[in-house]
């Protein structure tokens, strides 16, 4: 749980920052890619506005022209209107016809492919416009001729009347203006009217009068941006520029699939190395989430095993003190007895003078006994003391061999209860290790109890001492049931036991292990299950400084 949460910690702080990073800047770049089409589309619209507004300023500032270069008269001649015509085309096709209309609407000249000489237009729309705003340009419409036009009129003044300057003109010119905007960039350009009929449509939908899915409204100033969306429900960013003194509008859209495309290459990069970063941050946190931990479990085995190891020292040093006290209630006893024994016999050797007295031998036989049994006890509590005196942390000159004999002294009962013999073979030449006395004498306990847990039935456990050049080495050789393979490696390690079932802790070879290693030595086992166990102690010999 510890490794989860710290894991989550250090994820979540080191990829804070590079994921408020990478939003902060991939809105700045959208806003400003954002900013870069508007301006596109605004810079293209208003392009194609002025186009549009200079071509029909151009065709009307050429039919005023007209009618001030010429007199009425002579533009209703026939054959100087032709004149004119051919002159008009040599520039460009864009006029379609040309026509002079007088005061009353009466088509009194015309030139073009079609006989529109003395039509009355009088109810039209435009001759109306024309004649009371001067000129007038019309929607582009089929009419019976079945081909986009439109037209411009012109009044002029002549002998204080009016006559009129028409023309129809070809849409082919807008055509090619739209288009260009469409070459620019991946864009529909086309011109509505007020009513969002097409004028010029786009190049893929649409056609001439038909109504657009966008309705432009009244008229405004400038060129405005807006997001819409077609009968399909596309969505389209649209800008909308309307041509002066005119109910003309040019629309240019882009789909907003096309909006996003300048950011697909540099978000795809940022989506990249974004989703690494994660990455490397994720396995860095791993990592160093299991470093951590494993540091963190590694301090607290370290300080269990510390801590049972004072607790072990502390529980021998109360033990030391309590042999101390044993020792010294169990000999005044013992000396009192020795003491009356000794006057006891004394008393008898009085009373019988020679000696001949009757179950004299008996008496002597049961003195000689107490003192016996006396002296034995004597032994106990020297030993007693002994141990007690030992408890501590300094160092001292040991004899190895007698330090396993009084660590057997506190065994060997339990071991004939078991049925295990205990056999000794003990280089008498051993030389004196340097050490503490209390530490190494537990260190045998410790074995030689384990390998007496690891005897079922009868058995045997053998202890040799032997110099190895500059190193005492001591041996446990055991007959029991052995080690497992599998666990041989890990005997050492604190908390690891065979004998949960028994309540084993995994401590006592742990401590064994680490006070070995604590005077320089070193300590191995050899185990073949079903035959037995093999401890080996190997120890310095070396005197302190």
């Amino acid at each position: 749980m510890l490794r989860y949460k710290l894991f989550l910690t250090v994820f979540i702080v080191s990829t804070l920052p590079l994921t408020i990073i990478y939003l902060v800047s991939s809105s700045y770049y959208t806003r400003a890619i954002r900013s870069k089409i508007e301006s596109v589309l605004i810079n293209i619209a208003e392009n194609r506005k002025d186009a549009i507004e200079l071509f029909v300023k151009e065709k009307t500032e050429e039919l005023s022209v007209l009618g001030n270069l010429y007199t009425y008269e002579y533009l209703r001649n026939r054959s100087n209107l032709e004149r004119i015509f051919e002159s008009l085309q040599k520039e460009g096709r864009d006029y379609v016809d040309i026509s002079i209309v007088n005061q009353n609407g009466r088509s009194v000249s015309y030139v073009g492919p079609y006989n529109l000489s003395g039509m009355d237009y009088r109810k039209e729309k435009w001759f109306r416009e024309a004649m009371v705003r001067g000129s007038y340009k019309s929607d582009v419409f089929l009419g019976f001729r079945r081909f986009p036009h439109f037209i411009i009129a012109v009044k002029k003044p002549f002998d204080g009347k009016t006559f009129i300057i028409r023309s129809t003109i070809n849409t082919d010119a807008l055509r090619s203006l739209m288009r260009i905007a469409e070459v620019e960039a991946p864009v529909d350009a086309f011109i509505l009217n007020e009513q969002g009929i097409y004028q010029i449509p786009p190049a893929q939908d649409g056609e001439i009068a038909e109504k657009s899915f966008i309705v432009p409204g009244r008229p405004f100033a400038g060129t405005k941006l807006s997001e819409v969306r077609d009968s399909r429900n596309r969505l389209f960013y649209c800008a909308q520029s309307w041509i002066p003194d005119s109910d003309w509008v040019v629309v240019v859209l882009q789909a907003m699939k096309n909006n996003v495309e300048p950011l697909t290459g540099a978000m795809r990069i940022g989506e990249i190395l974004f989703g690494g970063g994660i990455l490397c941050i994720f396995i860095l946190s791993s990592i160093v989430s299991t470093w951590f931990t494993n540091r963190l479990y590694a301090a607290d085995t370290q300080r269990a095993t510390l801590n049972n190891q004072l607790i072990q020292a502390e529980k021998m040093a109360a033990i030391g003190r309590l042999a101390a006290g044993i020792a010294h209630e169990i000999n005044n006893p013992a000396a009192i007895i020795s003491n009356e024994a000794g006057w006891i016999h004394d008393l008898i050797q009085d009373y019988t003078g020679s000696g001949a007295a009757p179950d004299y031998g008996e008496f002597e036989k049961s003195i000689g006994q107490i003192r016996k049994q006396v002296e034995r006890c004597k032994g106990i509590t020297s030993r007693l003391l002994g141990f007690s005196r030992r408890v501590g942390e300094e160092s001292e000159p040991v004899n190895i061999n007698q330090l396993l004999d009084e660590a057997l002294f506190f065994l060997e009962k339990e071991a004939k209860h078991e049925n295990i013999q205990i056999t000794r073979t003990y280089d008498t030449d051993l030389p004196l290790w340097y050490g503490n006395a209390s530490q190494m004498e537990q260190v045998f306990l410790n074995i030689i109890t384990n390998a007496m847990d690891s005897i079922h039935g009868r058995g045997a456990i053998t202890l040799v001492t032997r110099t190895v050049k500059t190193t005492i080495v001591i041996s446990v050789h055991d007959t029991g049931t052995g080690i497992p393979r599998e666990y041989q490696q890990r005997i050492f390690e604190p908390f690891f036991s065979t004998k949960r079932h028994q309540g084993g802790t995994g401590l006592g070879l742990s401590i064994c292990y680490e006070i070995v290693k604590s005077f320089g030595g070193d300590i191995s086992v050899e185990s073949e299950p079903g035959k037995g166990t093999t401890f080996a102690i190997s120890l310095p010999v070396k005197r302190p400084k």
